[in-house]
């Protein structure tokens, strides 16, 4: 292939005419020639660098770029030289750093001579530099995207211990640049690096030119050529919010809280504040000084102890006092914006675009205080949409949330709008779902709490409270009318003491008995039977099918609610009480009865102060209600999981599917956090605590549903949900540190196991994926002295044969009896060399292409340098030696 064959496969690729086809053919054709002859290649590459079109000279840089990231090792010596010498003259930055991770520093220590050669130039050649150096900050510190961790940490070095040179020699060359085409483009190449020199280094390194620093960067805040100025206030901002070493240095309050500093910042923010309000460049800019300055406000804050403030310190408060002359924060402009989306969302037909766009306009809620004339027309809006929105249960949510929100918030202006409020809730009864209408039934209440007439008042709180209680009475009549005798003699004889007890083909015979072929299903209840048996009134069959599952829907929650503040705030009157027995029964009676969305609510509301705040003298209590619980719960989860599990992830979800894998995730979390709290110190709000809490240590202790918090515990480490089983992580931990005391083998590889195939699912979650790895090792390190079942267990993970288990297993070993200690990362990383084989891989590293870098010898390390006293006594004994 020639260079004209590539040159036209290139333009095709770019063209937007070609069809996707043939754009798919010049794209395998770019593809085979980069697996061509290295010099064919290598010669192509630079020949179209010289064609006059950006896109094919970047196509250029691209062929070079992947020749020596991925075929450096078989390119031969003198071309590689060839390569090498060619690439420090055209300075191309990433081919450079791609040859660095495969030579620097063993195999080319001369480069950083050459590149403090190449500042002393044109600024042109300044730029290129400090682009090289802030890529390879990049690759190695701030990305880290070299594969070799010991290639990594070699560069990590070598790249540090030049950094002082670096420094000194980009301060110098900011001072000196001149403010043309390419004097600018090394000013932000210099700055680029400068700042991401502050995210990943130690302050020592600039800390005894910190005022420089702040000084000549502060300098560039005025140049707008190359958008310099934004640069330099992120690069400020950056030094800035650097952490302090170990303590709080105020160094750098001296450094900011100068008068030629602030100075310069606040003309520069009234200069930004003055220009357009719709300039993203001049936005952008502000955005930056104004992390800058409050970066700076927040560390003062935190480290500043003497009572007068800092010098300067009115004019750092004019700074960012002068943020809000901007004209995009005009309250005009807001207007503005708040009535053309009024305007729009009056002529939007799509319900599901209008309760977006609702969410744009939930900021500007608060503009209305005083604009009655606005708000109605908005109040109109929300109203004409509710009766047209055909039942939209998205944007009926949405808009009834908005309009409780509206009157809370404009009580002056509703109380004289309650016709048209009662009104709206007549009109949109038969639109909006029960649900919806019981929160709009809630501005019913909150206009009867505004309103000034008595007797309006009195009609209000009917309205809001009428539909509850008609509810309530409704079925305290069924459940009454079970228990009358004409009633109970027309039940089925066998049930008649137990109609819970009916199935489902006893159901059908029943009601084909009576002459109705009716489909049974699954789910139906007692009052299906008394329905289709005609044992109820006409009238009644609606409010029947409407009260299934009331006593833990409805009330059920209502009560626990209340249980739940009594217990809180009385905690010595209410577990006393001779029913609270048979209370905590009656909570857990229907378990299994609850719906799966109502879950949240008992756990939050109802379970966790019941627990938690239970005194210490009635915890026997608790024994059959925390154990009935958890029980439900590994019950319910486990169910739960497995529905997600048969979902194809590999098509697209319905919403009923998505719904459903959220609930799921949303239930484990909470009543994880929920088992953390009572086992856990500190009400389990520390994410990294593992002591228990002496209620912890009495359900362990006393076996309260000890089976069932282990097994769920551990379950959840395993299901398909990070924050589960990062949340998780901390009570496992814990469990495993309490097993110690009464080991159980079966126990003990259960939750090892349990904790491995963690890493299958969760192993490269980068936040995840290392707690998780410390937790295996952990469960090993305290559960090996009492097993040999668990080398057994590691001897089953994938490519661990039993040379490398039993290397980690001595180690293990060592650990315990205190011969050897080792620091916690380097636990991980043993843990994660033996595990790797379990650890899923991301879909990038999946299609990655492999780079194999040049094996290069280990750099020595320096031996530090010993200060010995400048006398001669040894020196002068030895050459007096035999001398008389």
């Amino acid at each position: 292939m020639d260079l004209n064959d590539v040159v036209r496969a290139v333009c095709a690729i770019h063209d937007p005419l070609t069809s996707n086809e043939h754009r798919l053919e010049c794209t395998q054709i770019v593809e085979n020639f980069k697996e061509g002859p290295v010099d064919s290649v290598l010669n192509v590459a630079f020949e179209v660098i010289s064609q006059n079109s950006l896109i094919l000279r970047y196509t250029g840089w691209t062929l070079i770029e992947d020749l020596i990231r991925y075929k450096w090792n078989s390119i031969p010596t003198n071309l590689r030289l060839e390569l090498r010498s060619r690439e420090i003259v055209e300075c191309c930055a990433r081919c450079v750093v791609a040859m660095m991770e495969h030579e620097w520093p063993q195999n080319w220590p001369e480069l950083n001579s050459e590149l403090h050669k190449m500042t002393s130039r044109e600024s042109l050649y300044s730029a290129l530099v400090f682009a090289i150096e802030r890529r390879l900050i990049e690759n190695v510190a701030t990305m880290a995207s070299i594969g070799s961790q010991r290639r990594r940490k070699e560069m990590h070095s070598a790249m540090f211990e030049c950094t002082n040179d670096f420094l000194v020699l980009a301060l110098n060359k900011l001072e000196s640049c001149q403010l043309d085409e390419m004097g600018t483009l090394a000013a932000k190449n210099i700055i680029g690096w400068l700042t991401e020199l502050w995210s990943c280094t130690s302050n020592a390194i600039y800390e005894e030119q910190l005022t420089r620093i702040v000084d000549i960067v502060t300098r560039y805040l005025n140049t707008a050529q190359r958008n310099i100025y934004e640069y330099a206030a992120r690069c400020l901002a950056t030094l800035a919010s650097r952490k302090r070493e170990k303590h709080e240095n105020t160094s750098l309050i001296p450094a900011f809280f100068r008068e030629e500093v602030l100075l310069t910042i606040l003309t520069t923010i009234s200069l930004a504040a003055g220009g357009s309000p719709s300039n993203e460049q001049h936005y952008q800019y502000l955005k930056s000084l104004c992390e800058l300055l409050t970066t700076l406000g927040n560390f003062l804050s935190r480290v500043w102890k003497q009572e007068s403030p800092p010098d300067n310190f009115g004019m750092y408060m004019s700074a960012i006092v002068a943020f809000f002359n901007h004209d995009s924060l005009e309250h005009d402009r807001l207007l503005t914006m708040r009535d053309t989306l009024v305007m729009s969302m009056t002529k939007m037909t799509d319900y599901d675009i209008l309760s977006e766009m609702l969410s744009l306009h939930s900021p500007f809620i608060c503009t209305y205080e005083g604009d009655w004339k606005n708000l109605s027309t908005f109040f109109s809006l929300l109203r004409k949409a509710l009766v047209e929105s055909a039942g939209n249960k998205s944007f009926n949510r949405h808009a009834t949330s908005i309009i409780l929100r509206l009157v809370q918030n404009f009580p002056t202006y509703f109380k004289e709008q309650v016709t048209d409020v009662v009104s709206l809730c007549t009109e949109v009864s038969g639109v909006v779902t029960n649900m919806q209408m019981a929160q709009l039934l809630q501005v019913l209440a909150v206009l009867s709490n505004i309103v000034d007439d008595g007797n309006l008042r009195v009609e209000l709180v009917q309205m809001a409270a009428g539909p509850a209680i008609e509810y309530v009475h409704s079925v305290e009549w069924c459940l009454m009318e079970l228990h009358l005798d004409h009633a109970n003699a027309m039940l089925y004889p066998l049930f008649r003491d137990n109609i819970t007890k009916i199935v489902a083909s006893e159901r059908q015979q029943i009601y084909c008995s009576i002459g109705e072929n009716v489909e049974v299903i699954g789910g139906s209840t007692t009052v299906d039977l008394f329905v289709a048996g005609g044992l109820w009134p006409h009238h009644s069959r609606a409010l029947a099918k409407s009260t299934r599952r009331l006593g833990v829907i409805g009330g059920g929650i209502f009560s626990l609610t209340i249980i739940s503040l009594f217990v809180s705030k009385f905690p010595s009157v209410a577990y006393p009480m001779e029913q609270m027995p048979n209370l905590l029964h009656s909570i857990v009676t229907n378990l299994p009865s609850i719906p799966e969305f109502r879950i949240r609510s008992w756990i939050k509301k109802g379970w966790k102060s019941i627990v938690c705040c239970c005194p210490t003298e009635y915890w026997s209590l608790l024994k059959d209600f925390f154990a009935s619980v958890v029980g439900f719960m590994q019950t319910l989860l486990q169910r739960m999981w497995d529905e997600v599990y048969k979902i194809d992830h590999d098509s697209e979800l319905s919403e009923e599917q998505l719904f459903f894998e959220h609930l799921t995730c949303v239930i484990s979390r909470d009543y994880i956090g929920f088992l953390r709290a009572c086992y856990l110190a500190n009400d389990g709000d520390d994410r990294k605590s593992r002591s228990m809490s002496p209620l912890g240590e009495w359900l362990f202790d006393s076996n309260v549903g000890l089976s069932s918090v282990i097994m769920t515990t551990f379950a959840c480490l395993t299901f398909r949900d990070s924050m589960l089983a990062l949340k998780a992580v901390s009570l496992c931990t814990a469990l495993s540190e309490k097993l110690v005391d009464c080991y159980d083998d079966e126990v003990g590889v259960h939750m090892l196991v349990c904790s491995i195939r963690s890493l299958q699912v969760h192993g490269a979650d980068e936040i995840a994926g290392t707690p998780l790895i410390g937790l295996v090792f952990h469960i090993y390190f305290a559960f090996r002295p009492f097993s040999e079942s668990l080398p057994q267990v590691l001897l089953q993970v994938p490519d661990a044969d039993a040379e490398s288990v039993a290397n980690f297993d001595s180690k293990i070993r060592a650990m315990i009896s205190g011969e050897q200690l080792v620091l916690e990362k380097k636990k991980k990383e043993m843990t994660r060399k033996l595990l790797k084989g379990v650890i899923s891989l991301t879909v990038s590293e999946q299609h990655k292409k492999p780079v194999y870098l040049r094996p290069l010898p280990p750099i020595e390390k320096r031996r530090p340098i010993v200060n010995e006293p400048h006398d001669f006594e040894d020196l002068a004994v030895f050459f007096a030696e035999g001398r008389e």
